[in-house]
């Protein structure tokens, strides 16, 4: 198996620079940039088989990392689709239709994406949080906690709030899909910050 992960540990980035460079190439050369990628799924497979190798190896719970990591994947997604959103969308206000905007899928669509994706990454935040919970409680009857899995579950605490109240806020108060791609770039931000933080402190 160790085998395995360290050819999936450095085929994932040759993969997603290739992606990357596909990507780029669609955006400028094609007037309808916005189509689907075949090439995304399969690689999107190979990633989730390396999530759960890795996970599976002996020592680790493996639904906690994996859903971890597909939370980070899923909101990350929401925060680029969101940004995105908010630059169209400022870009229209502003009257300025350059070769970005001309690009871009409709501004509905990419609101709609950026919103599926919070919700995505919602769902796997929360399982990953029930899951740090769970884990937490056998190792504090053993003694003190490991300060990683403590930071860890702090993080994933205050992204579950805020996550949550934009939630909440569009199915309860109607928030504009504007309001939600702020926060969904916002709330991205500061979990970074707090990874950074507890990364050093623990």
């Amino acid at each position: 198996m160790g085998g395995l992960l360290g050819t999936l540990n450095w085929l994932l980035p040759l993969l997603y620079m290739a992606l990357l460079v596909q990507y780029a190439a669609v955006f400028f050369l094609r007037s309808r940039p916005h189509e689907r990628n075949l090439w995304l799924v399969p690689v999107i497979g190979v990633h989730l088989l390396f999530l759960i190798l890795r996970a599976a190896r002996p020592g680790r719970l493996p639904v906690l990392s994996s859903h971890e990591t597909l939370s980070v994947v899923a909101l990350s997604v929401a925060a680029v689709y969101g940004l995105l959103h908010l630059v169209a969308g400022r870009s229209l206000r502003q009257h300025r239709f350059g070769l970005l905007f001309d690009r871009l899928p409709p501004l509905q669509l990419l609101g709609r994406m950026s919103w599926y994706a919070l919700l995505v990454g919602f769902v796997f935040l929360t399982a990953a949080l029930v899951t740090g919970w769970a884990m937490l409680g056998p190792a504090a009857a053993l003694g003190t906690p490991e300060l990683k899995l403590v930071a860890r579950i702090v993080v994933g605490t205050v992204a579950w709030i805020i996550y949550g109240v934009a939630i909440l806020g569009r199915r309860v108060g109607r928030w504009p899909l504007s309001r939600l791609s702020g926060i969904a770039v916002g709330g991205f931000v500061i979990i970074l910050v707090l990874i950074v933080v507890s990364a050093v402190v623990s």
